[in-house]
C-alpha cells in the first residue's frame, strides 16, 4: 500500500478545511488557532464541557457514571469487566482529543489536513505566504457539507463523555445501558408470542365468554418488515424487558446474537429504539435508549500481526520510542489498520451510540461479519477519494481518523513525526507542500 511520488503529488487538489469549527476553542495539544476562526466556533457550537480539557479528566469519566451498568446479578453484565472498560474509556478519550484537536486545526497544519483529506475526502485549496508555509481552505459545497457533518458527529461524541448524556435520548433522564456478552439476549423466534414491559404475553384476542386468549401478537407481526427480510434476528433482553432485532450472523450462528471468540462474528452491537409496529392503550412496551452489546471478540480480539481488527495492545504502546513508526518502511511502519487499539472498538460503538438517526456501518464489515482490516481501510480511502457523502456517519472512519491523528499529535521526543498517507505512515517532512 505504499504510495507513489504522484499519488503524493495529488494531494495538493485533494485537500480541504472549514472556515467554522463546531468544537469551539478546545486545544488539547499545543498548536495555534485561528482567532477569526475560533470566535466564530464559539459562536457556533459548545454544547459542553469536554473530558480531558481545560483541567483534565472530566469526574464523569468512568462507565458507570456513563451508562447503567446493572450489578453482578445482571444477566450479560458488565460488573466483572469495569476495570478492563474504564481503561477502554481513558484511551476513547485520548483518541477523541486527537480527532478534536485535528479536525480544529488543519488550516495551517499540513499533517492535519492531510488527515482530513484522506479519511472524510474534505477538498482543500492550497495557499502559501511569503515564508513558503501553505494554508489551507474549503473549495467547494460538498467538502463544507460533509465537515459540518463530521463536526456534528465529532460533539455528540463529546456530548456524551462530558456526562451530559444523548443527543435526543429516547428516555431522557436515563443512561444508556450497557452489556459484556451475549448472556444479556436471548434468542426468540419470529412465531413465538410478543411480551409486554412486563413480561407477560400480549394477547389479541379473547373469547367472549370465558375471556381466555384466543389469539396472541407473534414477534413477526410486531416486526414483519424484518421479518420479511430474512436477514434479521430477534432477541429478548430482561435487563428493560424489551426486544432487539440485529443482522443475522452467518451459520452456525444464526440463533446467537454474538458468537464465540475468534470466528466470523460480532464485536459488538449497538442497537436503537425499536419498538413493534403494534399500538395498543393496553400495552406497554420495554424501552430504553440506544445501548451497546460488547462480544467475546471485543475483550479478546487477537493478534495485530494477524490482521485481528482492533487488537493492538494499547495507544501508549504504538506511541513508545521502541514502536513509533519511522516513516521510512521499517519493520515498525505497518498500515494503520494494524496499529487501531483493543479501545477502538468502543471508541467506535460510542458514533452508533450518539447518533439518533438510522446509525449504519457503511464502511466497516465488522459488522457483517469480516475480520479482513485491510479491506476496511482500503474501503475507507477509496469511499474518500471518491468523497462519498456515506463517510461522514460510517463509526470507523473516526477510528482511523483519530488513531492517526493520535499518532501524529504524539510522536516521542526525538523522533519525527509521521502521518499516514494511503493508509501508511510517512514523515511529515516528506509531505510534498
Amino acid at each position: 500500500m505504499w504510495l507513489l511520488t504522484s499519488a503524493l503529488l495529488s494531494l495538493l487538489c485533494l485537500l480541504a478545511v472549514s472556515e467554522a469549527c463546531y468544537l469551539g476553542k478546545h486545544n488539547a495539544y499545543n498548536i495555534g488557532h485561528n482567532t477569526d476562526a475560533d470566535n466564530a466556533n464559539g459562536i457556533l457550537w459548545r454544547r459542553v464541557r469536554d473530558p480531558g480539557s481545560d483541567g483534565g479528566e472530566s469526574s464523569v469519566s468512568t462507565i458507570s457514571n456513563l451508562f447503567t451498568v446493572g450489578d453482578s446479578n445482571l444477566k450479560g453484565g458488565c460488573a466483572s469487566k469495569l476495570g478492563v472498560m474504564d481503561e477502554w474509556l481513558k484511551e476513547a478519550i485520548q483518541l477523541h482529543e486527537a480527532a478534536k484537536t485535528a479536525f480544529a486545526n488543519y488550516k495551517t497544519n499540513k499533517a492535519l489536513a492531510v488527515l482530513v483529506n484522506q479519511y472524510f475526502g474534505v477538498k482543500f485549496d492550497v495557499a502559501t505566504d511569503k515564508d513558503k508555509q501553505p494554508t489551507f481552505s474549503i473549495t467547494d459545497r460538498k467538502s463544507r457539507k460533509m465537515w459540518n457533518e463530521v463536526g456534528d458527529r465529532i460533539s455528540r461524541v463529546s456530548q456524551f463523555l462530558s456526562g451530559a448524556g444523548l443527543v435526543n435520548p429516547q428516555k431522557p433522564g436515563e443512561a444508556p445501558r450497557v452489556f459484556c456478552s451475549g448472556d444479556a439476549a436471548e434468542y426468540v423466534d419470529w412465531g413465538d408470542v410478543m411480551k409486554d414491559k412486563y413480561g407477560k404475553d400480549v394477547v389479541l384476542e379473547r373469547d367472549e365468554n370465558t375471556r381466555e386468549p384466543t389469539r396472541y401478537l407473534t414477534v413477526r407481526e410486531a416486526r414483519p418488515e424484518m421479518a420479511a427480510s430474512g436477514k434479521g434476528s430477534a432477541f429478548w433482553l430482561s435487563a428493560f424487558n424489551g426486544y432487539t432485532y440485529p443482522w443475522t450472523l452467518p451459520s452456525p450462528y444464526e440463533k446467537q446474537i454474538c458468537g464465540p471468540v475468534k470466528t466470523i462474528t460480532r464485536y459488538a452491537l449497538t442497537a436503537g429504539r425499536f419498538l413493534p409496529i403494534f399500538i395498543s392503550e393496553d400495552v406497554e412496551w420495554g424501552d430504553t435508549n440506544r445501548h451497546i452489546l460488547f462480544c467475546p471478540n471485543a475483550f479478546n480480539p487477537g493478534s495485530p500481526k494477524e490482521g485481528d481488527p482492533h487488537s493492538y495492545p494499547s495507544l501508549a504502546q504504538a506511541v513508545s520510542a521502541s514502536n513509533y513508526p519511522t516513516g521510512s518502511k521499517s519493520a515498525n511502519d505497518v498500515a494503520l489498520d494494524r496499529i487501531l487499539p483493543v479501545s477502538a472498538t468502543f471508541y467506535h460503538e460510542l458514533y452508533h451510540l450518539t447518533d439518533d438517526g438510522e446509525t449504519r456501518d457503511p464502511f466497516c464489515f465488522l459488522a457483517n461479519g469480516f475480520r479482513d482490516t485491510a479491506d476496511q481501510l482500503e474501503s475507507v480511502l477509496d469511499a474518500a477519494q471518491k468523497q462519498n457523502e456515506m463517510l461522514t456517519i460510517n463509526p470507523e472512519t473516526y477510528v482511523f481518523f483519530a488513531t492517526a491523528a493520535y499518532m501524529n499529535l504524539n510522536a516521542p521526543e526525538g523522533l519525527d513525526p509521521v502521518v499516514y498517507v494511503g493508509g501508511v505512515p510517512m514523515k511529515v517532512s516528506g509531505l510534498p507542500f
